[in-house]
């Protein structure tokens, strides 16, 4: 009896692992064998020809369900091979190695590799308090206070002279050290002015919200750093539509981001039908466009129109496909 083997995405780099129609205890081991050359996961965390179980612990039987938590080791094997490969798992009770049973791996939900772990740090929005605003104008009006009470001081107790000369008056200094006082104060209280408003301006104007426009934001290539699990991580937070994930993938395509149209697909598919159908196109020799990214692979075209069925049993594209590709 085949088993109905599920990993859904629970925290990065820990899955969900069930096991439907396992009638037996919970304490087995698991083998893992990869379809692209039978190969299986070692101890190491390496793919070989010899075979390797895994003993797993911490698992329940809830009526014919085996399940538990799976941590990095299987995860990340899984993930680093991307959406192009299937897997087989075997399971077996320990203490009687006879009781075995098998089934192909489904990854659905938003299975992240441990390397996805990010810390998300508080923006603080910027909000300038009228206080902040008196600390900056209450020093320049002191200073310019000084000034004007100074020159009005000076300008008081300075004598005046008795002799006016009408005949060819010379400019005073007091009155030229007047009218550059009175130019530095226009200068002071201007620039204090200008300080004022666009501190005010900034703290009144509104946080930006990200999840608004996500076509030009988290889900826009151009927004891609040098961790590209981070970039995925972010845009699926925002709960992109279809056709802006398969408008991504179509720009990873034409800028031979490979990986990120791999695992946004792989990702996908699992809980889409609509791409799913598109990622087996991929694969598929009539509807197969050339590029970087994928090849033609009859198997794995029916493989993705099997999942894309699975979600949508009333496709009708996916059964014309899966019957005729099968027949070839």
């Amino acid at each position: 009896m085949a088993l109905r083997i599920e990993l859904n995405g629970d925290k990065p780099g820990i899955v969900k692992f069930s096991a439907s129609k396992w009638q037996h205890s919970a304490d087995v081991e698991i083998m893992i064998q990869r379809n692209q050359d039978n190969f299986y996961l070692s101890q190491s965390n390496q793919w070989g020809p010899e075979t390797s179980w895994h003993v797993i612990t911490d698992l329940i039987v809830n009526d014919d369900r085996l399940e538990g938590q799976i941590g990095p080791w299987l995860t990340d094997s899984l993930l680093a091979l991307g959406g192009n490969c299937k897997f087989l798992m075997q399971i077996r009770e320990c203490n009687n190695p006879t009781i075995t049973d098998r089934g192909v791996i489904t990854i659905k939900g938003n299975v992240l590799p441990s390397s996805a772990v990010s810390i998300d740090l508080p923006i603080e929005e910027v909000a300038v308090k009228p206080t902040q605003v008196e600390s900056i104008i209450e020093p320049v009006a002191e200073s310019i206070t000084e000034a004007v009470t100074e020159d009005a001081t000076t300008a008081a107790i300075e004598p005046i002279s008795p002799v006016i000369n009408t005949s060819n008056p010379e400019p005073s200094k007091k009155k030229g050290k007047g009218i550059i006082a009175i130019i530095v104060i226009i200068a002071i209280l201007l620039i204090a002015a200008l300080v004022a408003f666009l501190l005010l301006n900034r703290s009144e104007q509104p946080t930006k919200s990200t999840s608004d426009d996500i076509d030009t934001s988290s889900c826009a290539l151009s927004q891609l750093g040098n961790n590209e699990m981070d970039f995925i991580q972010t845009c699926l937070r925002d709960k992109p539509s279809t056709e802006q994930i398969l408008k991504l993938i179509l720009e990873a395509k034409a800028q031979d981001k490979c990986n990120i149209a791999q695992r946004l697909y792989a990702n996908q598919s699992q809980q889409n039908a609509n791409i799913a159908i598109v990622y087996a196109k991929e694969y598929d020799d009539k509807f197969y466009q050339k590029n970087s990214c994928f090849v033609t692979d009859k198997d794995t075209a029916i493989y993705w129109y099997e999942t894309a069925l699975a979600l949508d049993p009333n496709s009708d594209l996916a059964k014309t496909r899966l019957t005729q590709l099968k027949a070839q």
